[in-house]
């Protein structure tokens, strides 16, 4: 296997974002440009609550779940994949937050010094 080739190959396993972007750009020239910019906005990843086509960094933070749904919901066998903008991603948080009675946020991550703190209490106003 090429340097090339295996280097695509570690980009297409730990960030599927980019790899689908290598793949827009690998078109045959018989292609007309047009068609070719068509696809790569209809292959881009979208966030599910807004539509909008994820940023660099939205696609980076990979905002979202898959999840297969077992038995016991309303969605018993269906196939979930959702991915999120950054201010998707924060509202859907913040709405999930108050429906909880216990709070699913346990713990910050401090970058000075590399350890997880406990969650900050959240101000309450009744």
């Amino acid at each position: 296997m090429t340097t090339f080739g295996k280097i695509r190959q570690l980009i297409h396993k730990n960030r599927p974002y980019i790899a689908r972007e290598l793949r827009t750009d690998e078109y045959s020239s018989s292609r007309s440009r047009h068609s070719r910019e068509k696809d790569t906005v209809k292959d881009a990843l979208r966030c599910n609550m807004c539509g909008k086509i994820l940023t660099e960094w939205d696609a980076q933070e990979n905002f979202g779940f898959d999840y297969h749904v077992g038995y016991g919901s309303r969605h018993d066998l269906e196939i979930i994949k959702a991915r999120f903008c950054c201010d998707c991603f924060d509202d859907l948080l913040d709405s999930l937050i108050q429906k909880c009675k216990i709070n699913p946020v346990v713990g910050e991550y401090d970058l000075a010094s590399d350890e997880v703190l406990p969650a900050k209490e959240p101000n309450k106003t009744q």
